[in-house]
């Protein structure tokens, strides 16, 4: 007997395990068939959190270890003997399990049984076995295959009865890939040179002109600002600035410069523990020093800076590993097999740092920009050539040379004015006091304890270092960089997977598993996890590390150049694209849709690095009682820089960002939500940058030679790489001739915006194009 999938739904179990309970030959599998009844029905009480009865069912251990009744929950092979097997099917309901709660359905009963029956065979989660790649599927259609992800999705999509969807217009594409390599839009010039060009290589020279983009780094660092928790300020309740640019601006050159991946974690976990370690591996271990530090006064600060280490713990998990490990400070974990103690033995990792939630932040990096080291240079060699001692306070380094220079400054004839204004430009080169990572020395170093009941100050037995040994290849003892090497390694089952997962997300809108901060046993399964593995494996191994390479072979299969057209069958069978039948329809991040106006209108400043900017906003939205620290807008140009550059301030983030979704970056976050609301239109109207952007650019399309019709698509093609359907091209030109009427009879609202009557009509309509959901969405 089968039953239909909709039978197997309502009985909770996938079509997946449908012939385990019918008679199937087939053994049952722990991970598919059982571990998800466990983890739905049984884990709650019998688990991580609680033990009820004495018994567990989380780990294999567990399981046949008697409870408080004397019975062993599961005896391998012998169903008679398994008290959980009798539980199950009792109907006495003070002996029945779930206790409270409905009885599980005959299909699960029979399916746990023969399991047992079987002899009970354990098996890790998926996540936790180390990934190997496999050969491609065969397909029956050959001809759509462009790189190693496009027989794996065309062997699904022939299992399911589908077929891919055309090719993306080449326009459309073309700004579907500047926007996911490069965060920016094309401009026209770009569209026209890849429309023109009909060669066979004509997208690959377009992915390496973007990946050779210094905005390539621009665009990728911003995922990792929300991984990362970057912010430009201490936290808390007096959130005092704290300048953190420079490890951001590290962070975009080790994208640019394509850092492989694994030194990539190295560095920014404990590259003050390398060998010979530069200046550069001091600034990326600032990833650990975006903690947050308490000021106020009257705080405990060993209870804030223990606070700190332990969101380094569930930090590292989240961003590196895809694993939830916060509520393992507390209790061991309510679904997937960690064990309190595996919390504080990567806590100890970190425990032995500098850093005390000190007010300073110390230790610290006196950190000068590459442009002020090389201005530094020229200041002291103009000064020693007029005959000075280049000398100041700024580069005189303790208090008692200060106070020699001081004295031999008095005693010294008056300086030439020219020295006088060359040394107060040196003595402006201010340096960023930058937090970093530095270990205690051997005497100092503080041991660890597990937290009782995650209490900082209820310390209970001591522990030393150590890995959770559910992920393999364990790590005893060591250090912060024996912990790096250990993550970065293929032989880690989760680091390179998360990494192809994360990047999966960014152009698709979802990962291959739809839960990128969870891949345990409760997180999303993945869609196809055959590619998910071969990928990982790749990157790791044969790509050595490459983001660049990996982006590369996903860019170019003919997957993501499919269409996002898509039809009412379609999205009724798959509405999230989970089959990847068409191409990649999301809404553009916070940071895009702010970008590409600016771009678009040409008002974006292309400066990269440096200290963070603060664009116009609301007034009294950044309130800094305590502090008394205020927002000053950045005057002129560099107002219109990348959202990325945008200060950061942890108790008010910038506003506009948030609107459309942006982390508040407090803790790492993997994945942003995803809304739909009537305040990203007040946004897109409204907003200072987006509406300077629409009057540069209703007033360059104003200027424009030619009909209506041609200035509309000119700005269509700028905005979506697009030009107008007939009905769109009616739409616009109706909306331009009302606005003309509106300015006509009110001249005085154009002169208070700086325009014509005429500019401030096709502002008007360019304020529609970028509020379109075309627009704001790449398609």
């Amino acid at each position: 007997m089968r039953f239909a999938p909709l039978a197997l739904l309502w009985f909770g179990l996938s079509p997946a395990v449908s012939a385990q309970g019918t008679g199937s030959s087939d053994r049952v599998e722990f991970n598919r068939d059982i571990r998800p009844i466990f983890n739905e029905k049984c884990i709650g009480c019998h688990g991580g959190v609680k033990k009820a009865g004495g018994v567990s069912l989380q780990f294999e251990a567990d399981i046949r270890v008697a409870g408080k009744s004397g019975s062993i929950p599961i005896v391998p092979g012998d169903v008679t003997q398994s008290e959980l097997i009798r539980r199950l099917s009792c109907t006495d309901l003070d002996e029945r399990m779930p206790k409270e709660k409905p009885a599980l359905n005959a299909l699960q009963i029979a399916l746990i049984t023969r399991w047992v029956k079987e002899g009970a065979k354990w098996s890790d989660h998926w996540s936790y076995n180390k990934p190997m790649a496999v050969a491609a599927p065969a397909t029956q259609r050959t001809d759509w295959q462009r790189s190693l992800v496009d027989p794996f999705v065309l062997a699904r999509l022939e299992q399911e009865g589908l077929a891919p969807a055309a090719p993306a217009d080449k326009a459309i594409l073309l700004r579907r890939l500047s926007l996911d390599l490069t965060g920016l839009p094309p401009t026209t010039a770009e569209l026209d040179a890849f429309v023109a060009d009909r060669s066979p290589t004509a997208l690959t020279k377009q992915v390496d002109r973007l990946m050779a983009s210094r905005h390539y780094g621009e665009r990728w660092a911003a995922l990792w600002m929300d991984l990362a928790r970057y912010n430009d300020s201490q936290g808390y309740e007096k959130d005092n600035n704290r300048p953190m640019w420079p490890y951001r601006d590290w962070v975009i050159q080790a994208f640019n410069q394509d850092l492989p991946y694994d030194q990539f974690i190295t560095k920014q976990l404990a590259g003050d523990l390398l060998p010979n370690a530069t200046e550069e591996d001091l600034v990326a271990t600032a990833f650990h020093r975006l903690t947050r530090t308490n000021t106020e006064g009257g705080t405990d600060n060993e209870e804030f800076r223990s606070y700190a280490v332990m969101d380094r713990v569930t930090t590292t998990a989240t961003a590196f590993l895809g694993t939830t490990m916060g509520c393992v400070q507390c209790h061991g974990h309510p679904y997937d097999p960690f064990r309190q103690t595996d919390y504080y033995g990567l806590y100890a990792y970190f425990n032995t740092s500098e850093d005390a939630d000190r007010d300073d932040d110390a230790p610290n990096l006196s950190f000068l920009t590459a442009g002020q080291k090389v201005r530094q240079a020229e200041l002291k060699k103009q000064i020693a050539e007029l005959g000075a001692n280049p000398a100041s306070a700024a580069v005189v380094k303790g208090k008692a040379a200060k106070a020699a220079a001081v004295a031999a400054k008095k005693d010294a004839a008056p300086e030439d004015p020219k020295v006088v204004a060359l040394r107060a430009e040196l003595d402006g080169l201010k340096a960023v006091r930058l937090p970093i990572m530095k270990e205690q020395a051997d005497k100092d170093r503080r041991a660890s304890n597990v937290f009782v009941r995650g209490a900082w100050n209820v310390k209970g037995a001591p522990i030393t270092p150590f890995t959770p040994p559910v992920m393999g290849n364990q790590l005893k003892g060591g250090t912060r960089l024996d912990l790096a090497k250990w993550i970065a390694t293929p032989q880690n089952p989760l680091t390179a997977r998360v990494l192809v997962n994360n990047v999966w997300k960014e152009l698709w809108g979802q990962g291959l598993v739809g839960s990128p901060d969870d891949f345990g046993t409760i997180g999303e399964a993945p869609s196809h996890q055959a590619l998910l593995d071969t990928l990982a494996v790749k990157f790791s191994t044969e790509w050595q590390w490459s983001v660049k390479r990996l982006l590369r072979e996903l860019v170019l299969s003919a997957t993501y150049q499919q269409a996002s057209n898509t039809t009412a069958a379609l999205r009724s069978k798959d509405p999230y694209n989970r089959l990847l039948a068409r191409g990649p329809r999301t809404r553009l991040s916070a940071e895009m849709i702010r970008d590409q106006a600016l771009a678009v209108s040409g008002l974006l400043v292309e400066k990269q690095g440096g200290p963070s900017i603060m664009p116009d906003q609301p007034d009294g939205i950044w309130k800094a009682p305590y502090s008394g620290q205020t927002w000053n807008p950045t005057k002129g140009p560099e107002k219109y820089g990348r959202t990325l550059y945008i200060f950061w301030k942890r108790s008010s983030p910038f506003p506009a960002s948030m609107v459309f979704d942006s982390a508040e970056r407090d803790v790492c976050v993997a994945k942003r939500l995803n809304t739909n609301t009537p305040l990203h239109a007040l946004v897109t109207m409204n907003e200072p940058a987006f509406v300077d952007a629409a009057k540069v650019l209703g007033k360059r399309l104003a200027e424009l030679p030619g009909d209506e019709s041609s200035k509309i698509n000119a700005g269509l093609r700028a905005v979506l790489a697009a030009t107008a359907r007939p009905e769109e091209l009616a739409a616009y030109r109706d909306f331009l001739v009302r606005n003309r009427q509106i300015y006509a009879t009110k001249p005085k609202l154009a002169q208070d915006a700086g325009l014509t009557a005429e500019q401030a009509a096709w502002w008007q309509v360019v304020t529609v194009m970028l509020n379109s959901d075309r627009a704001l969405n790449k398609e």
